[in-house]
């Protein structure tokens, strides 16, 4: 689950949480796909933050997705698209990127481990 304010919301987004006004009044139900409209909406009735399903944005001072959680939103995402091929090449696609970003972090944190131990 992911806590975002409102200048990282985007269409497609999947609510961890319902969103509520201030007198508990339910606005979006949590597992709601935001919509275009539906982000309007709760623009203009004031919310400021909201809590997403996974981590689809990498913020500052967030630890990012990890791999298998990245691959399991990318099955979560492509479910109902098995029999399209287009789909499952943009699928794979992200499945390679999400691989070689992780290989990318993993290569760069073992390298700045023995930069730690050559300084002692």
């Amino acid at each position: 689950m992911q806590k975002l304010g409102i200048k990282h919301w985007q269409p497609g987004l999947v609510l961890a949480k319902p969103v509520e006004n201030d007198n508990g009044m339910i606005l979006a139900a949590q597992g709601a796909e935001l919509t275009d409209k539906t982000l309007s909406i709760l623009e203009n009735r004031g919310v400021t933050v909201i809590y997403v399903e996974g981590h689809p944005v990498d913020l500052p001072g967030q630890h990012p997705m990890a791999l298998e959680e990245r691959l399991a939103s990318l099955d979560r995402g492509f479910a109902n698209h098995d029999d399209n091929d287009f789909m499952m090449r943009i699928k794979n696609m992200f499945v390679e990127a999400f691989r070689k970003m992780a290989t990318e972090d993993h290569q760069l944190e073992e390298a700045e481990k023995l930069e730690v131990n050559d300084d002692n």
